[in-house]
């Protein structure tokens, strides 16, 4: 018996909204023994209200959503404009993916041409207003006619703004396999997931640093986490998967963490007042201050010993490729102490190194470097700094971009770059990161250069 459930269940669950996303994935749902809830975004408002109140629950898993010409055009027709707000604030403040094909969104010039093999008409079964009605014929100028210029404006300007999570697909089976990875991440609670590339500023110290966040969510906050990923030789994926009751804010949970380790260091009293004196003794809390203090000082030695080493060899490089030119060693030697950033705080150890590292000839100096001198400063730097992975020019002008436009999304984005030029990679995350990457590459709009990079990013698997 197929478990679809029309009222807000009492165990976990999946909402679907829309229908395709949920057509491939609800057999293996079943197969898991999983709940979903599968709602139409072409109903009417009450059912609106509905699935308002199901993302309001507290056993909701996550939530696919597949936005289609068809839905985009009334949201912007009364009620359903402010119902739409209402939605899209409350798929950002939950583990939620909205699917939209690549020839809605996609700007002009790297719009891709929808064909039948890009869509497939089937009957899926659907709610409907009143009533259940077990099959619908989808319409194809939904997906072939593209949605009006306001309504298509409404709508990605308020995912934008709630920063709901959209990814764009092309194909039947690239859908089926971006949302069965969405419902495997979200099953398992995916807290945080990055892609270290190996030779990258602090990469080795990350390992002993995260594996420190792990036992310190568990030990000092309780929480209950695990840590899971896969290496390959260009690069090393972390995962941290939580249980029900863990915190779903990491980001804020690693900077308190940050923050702990350089109390131990300088402020060992803080660091015991800062802990849960509800839920551990006294001799725990001097235990704990004792034990990551010792920890602390080991790690930011080598942190520090990292750091030094990466200049020196920045700096022997740079000499190599800038003594004809005339650039002094006082002044080689100032460029890279500038190039690589301190060590603020433990938090630095993981987020710096991310960025594309451009060599800035704005830095006062009192010599002339031609641009050529430049572009190979910048890939001397961007080696150093991003790892031994070995990129094309492409990927470096998207790190370019994210570091610039990327915001809250630059780690994640970051990664993604990463992760697809390691062809060692996992496919499904090279596909996953090659979509993310595209759907950022689409909100950038029409701007220069962005048409290629997409091209780029579209071959990068031979696909």
């Amino acid at each position: 018996m197929e478990r679809v459930v029309l009222t807000i269940p009492d165990a976990q669950f999946f909402l679907f909204l829309g229908s395709k996303a949920a057509e491939s994935s609800t057999s293996r749902l079943k197969a898991s023994n999983l709940l979903y809830v599968w709602k139409r975004l072409e109903s009417s408002p009450e059912n609106w209200r509905k699935i308002l109140a199901h993302l309001e629950s507290s056993k909701l898993l996550g939530v696919l959503a597949q936005l289609t010409s068809n839905n985009i055009n009334f949201m912007i027709a009364d009620p359903y404009r402010t119902l739409a707000e209402r939605l899209f604030q409350a798929l950002g403040r939950t583990r939620s993916v909205v699917f939209i094909h690549e020839s809605i969104i996609a700007p002009p010039s790297a719009a891709p041409q929808a064909t039948w093999e890009s869509v497939e008409l089937t009957e899926v079964p659907t709610e409907k207003i009143g009533g259940f009605d077990p099959y619908i014929h989808w319409d194809a100028a939904e997906f072939f006619s593209p949605p009006k210029p306001a309504a298509l404006k409404f709508v990605t300007d308020a995912l934008r703004e709630c920063d709901v999570n959209v990814m764009p697909y092309k194909t039947n089976a690239e859908l089926s396999l971006l949302a069965w990875r969405f419902i495997e991440q979200a099953d398992k609670q995916l807290l945080f997931r990055v892609y270290i590339p190996k030779g990258r500023l602090w990469s080795a110290e990350a390992d002993k640093l995260l594996s420190l966040f792990r036992d310190w969510l568990g030990q000092v906050k309780g929480s209950r986490v695990r840590q899971d990923g896969y290496s390959t030789p260009q690069g090393q994926v972390y995962e941290f998967y939580g249980e029900d009751d863990s915190p779903l804010g990491l980001t804020d949970q690693f900077g308190e963490f940050s923050d702990f380790l350089n109390d131990c260091l300088d402020r060992p009293e803080e660091a015991a007042r800062s802990l849960d004196l509800q839920r551990l003794s006294a001799a725990d809390v001097g235990d704990i201050v004792s034990r990551y203090s010792k920890e602390a000082r080991r790690l930011k030695i080598d942190l520090r010993h990292a750091r030094e080493a990466k200049i020196l060899s920045l700096r022997h490089r740079l000499e190599d490729e800038l003594a004809e030119v005339g650039v002094s060693d006082k002044e080689i030697a100032r460029i890279s102490e500038e190039i690589v950033p301190p060590i603020e705080n433990f938090a630095s150890a993981l987020t710096a190194g991310s960025a594309s590292w451009r060599f800035d000839v704005r830095t006062p100096t009192n010599i002339t470097i031609n641009n050529q001198v430049i572009d190979t400063v910048n890939g001397i730097v961007a080696q150093h700094m991003q790892g031994t992975m070995k990129m094309n020019p492409e990927a470096r002008e998207l790190l370019e971009l994210i570091d610039q436009y990327g915001g809250r999304r630059q780690a994640d984005l970051t990664s993604a770059v990463h992760e697809l030029e390691d062809e060692d990679a996992s496919r499904q995350d090279r596909i996953s990161a090659r979509q993310r990457l595209k759907a950022f590459l689409y909100g950038l709009g029409n701007q220069v250069g962005v048409g290629l990079l997409t091209a780029y990013v579209e071959g990068r698997l031979g696909m």
